[in-house]
């Protein structure tokens, strides 16, 4: 009777441990699926808009403030900050766009990540509760970027404060000699990029443009009919025990993470698909959510290491940029309750007027910054 008891037991765990695996599984499918999607929208903008459009678009920039705009509105429309921020580095690196111009740019790219997020939140519009916690979610990530630019942006402006800083740093680990040699690991790189470039996607750039669109869309509904079915209740808890314990160790889960996948959209996209399935809130979804945002920096900073001092000194910026918003918000239990606060404020805005959620993302990373972009030519 005991032996037929441990068998029993053995196969329950066996069943449980092939279920893991088969579900993580899919769910890495559909996420090379949404990275290859975001890639592909990347790469087909960039041969219809134009690479040397955008280059120029950058030279054009002559003042910070210019440039934060500049950087929100090409990362909005691209969907890719790694493409903005590595242009920047590589504008410096020629001598072409100055460090103190670049800077904004980095932070306004911060800023124009955060429209894949409430995209991935639009998802879950035809269920109001779903819709009102999934848009809380994407205002976290979007707060996160916009209060500390509103407070270092002023300091950049008048003072160059992360310019001086990124350049005193970027002495130490700029050269030939004294880089660290290091190579991150790239899912875009090594899987997403090869398999673009055999499409060819210069040739048919508007038809590869709507295939991505509708693939990354239909990746965010996979996501969330994935998740309703891998997270019972149980694997939630696991979950939670592991990653979100404490606000410190949920913020270094989501460095670490967010610095193997080289991409805080697909870590952000994932949390706002859990808080919008009500499998996870907003305080706990909070410090992963830093993290990420820390966490895309460091694999671009690394791999900066050795090249100019302009060039490093971007990579820099962008890593404490990043590293101050943190310090402004992770420490302070009560600064994150009056963030979150606000975010179910908007949830509950957008529950009752869908149309809002909408009208922002519209007005915020496109209509103002293009007005403002003009009206400063």
């Amino acid at each position: 009777m005991k032996n037929t008891t441990i068998s029993v037991t053995k196969v329950r765990q066996n069943n449980l441990i092939t279920n893991i695996i088969r579900k993580s599984g899919l769910l890495l499918l559909i996420t090379l699926i949404f990275l290859f999607a975001l890639d592909l929208t990347a790469s087909s903008l960039k041969s219809i808009v134009g690479l040397n459009y955008l280059r120029n678009s950058f030279n054009e920039v002559y003042s910070p403030f210019v440039g934060l705009f500049v950087g929100l509105l090409a990362t909005a429309l691209v969907q890719s900050s790694t493409l903005i921020t590595s242009l920047s580095v590589a504008l410096v690196a020629s001598g072409t766009l100055s460090v103190q111009n670049a800077v904004p740019i980095v932070m306004g790219a911060n800023i124009g990540t955060t429209i894949t997020c409430m995209l991935v939140s639009f998802g879950h519009v035809v269920r109001r509760k779903e819709f009102r916690k999934a848009i809380a979610g994407s205002m976290l990530h979007v707060s996160f970027n916009i209060i500390p630019t509103i407070i270092f942006f002023p300091l950049e402006y008048y003072w160059g404060f992360l310019t001086k800083i990124s350049l005193h740093f970027a002495s130490y680990f700029s050269g030939g000699q004294n880089g660290i040699p290091f190579k991150g690991f790239y899912l875009s790189e090594y899987i997403t990029i090869p398999l673009i470039e055999k499409l060819h996607v210069e040739k048919y750039p508007a038809v590869w443009l709507v295939v991505a669109v509708l693939s990354a869309f239909l990746c965010i509904r996979l996501f969330i009919i994935a998740f309703r079915k891998v997270l019972v209740n149980d694997f939630t808890k696991r979950v939670e025990s592991v990653f979100w314990a404490k606000p410190w160790r949920g913020f270094i889960w989501g460095v670490l993470i967010t610095a193997l996948v080289h991409s805080s959209t697909v870590v952000t996209s994932f949390l706002v698909t859990l808080i919008g399935a009500n499998r996870l809130s907003l305080r706990l979804a909070f410090p992963l959510i830093m993290g990420a945002n820390l966490g895309t920096t460091l694999t671009a900073l690394t791999a900066s290491l050795g090249k100019s001092e302009a060039a490093v000194s971007i990579a820099f910026a962008h890593f404490l940029f990043n590293l101050f918003s943190v310090l402004l918000v992770l420490p302070f239990p009560w600064v994150q309750t009056q963030i979150i606060f606000m975010c179910r404020r908007f949830g509950k805005l957008t529950m009752r007027h869908r149309l809002a959620g909408f009208l922002y993302v519209l007005i915020v990373f496109f209509l103002i910054p293009f007005l403002l972009i003009y009206l400063n030519k």
